[in-house]
């Protein structure tokens, strides 16, 4: 059985980020290949113990699906639907000087990094099972939670990744 056209598309980001070499400004360490990760659902603090999330990997970057899949009824063709997948790339950061210049320097350079990768990106030469991402378009999110930045020190910033695929219309 294939993977869902969804998991391959977070593997295929995993596959770039990865690639990618993300660096730091000054002292601040590069992000390592392990560090990038798909995850199940985001980082998020609130409503939690801190001691719930204390021990994650930082810096790191979490891929995640990210709210729900589009298909417009008036999109696509008779026998393909144009649907859209989104994922959240975050990046996630403790420091304990929250106004560590440096820190924002790196951290604001791999978000305009993530947004290049996939902004306007050409899926149509990659090899998917069951569907045929077309192209992508990148959103920069606010900071997610303002909580994690002033309670706890958290970087906490994401890129939204939508991309569009024509898909059967029938189980294959």
């Amino acid at each position: 059985m294939d993977d869902a056209v969804f998991f391959q598309i977070l593997e295929t980001i995993e596959e770039i980020l990865k690639e990618t070499s993300f660096a730091g400004f000054d002292n601040i360490p590069y992000l390592p290949a392990d560090s990038i990760q798909i995850r199940d659902g985001l980082f998020d603090t609130r409503d939690t113990d801190e001691e719930q999330w204390k021990d994650e990997p930082v810096p790191a970057m979490f891929i995640t699906p990210a709210t729900e899949v589009s298909r417009p009824a008036e999109e696509g063709t008779n026998i393909e639907d144009d649907i859209t997948y989104r994922v959240l790339v975050q990046i996630c950061d403790h420091e304990e000087d929250r106004f560590n210049r440096d820190r924002l320097r790196t951290h604001l350079r791999w978000v305009q990094d993530i947004s290049r990768l996939f902004h306007g990106k050409d899926w149509t030469v990659l090899d998917f099972d069951g569907g045929c991402p077309v192209i992508s378009w990148a959103q920069n999110t606010r900071l997610i939670d303002p909580s994690a930045f002033w309670k706890h020190n958290y970087f906490v910033r994401g890129t939204i990744v939508d991309i569009l695929s024509r898909e059967p219309r029938t189980i294959t």
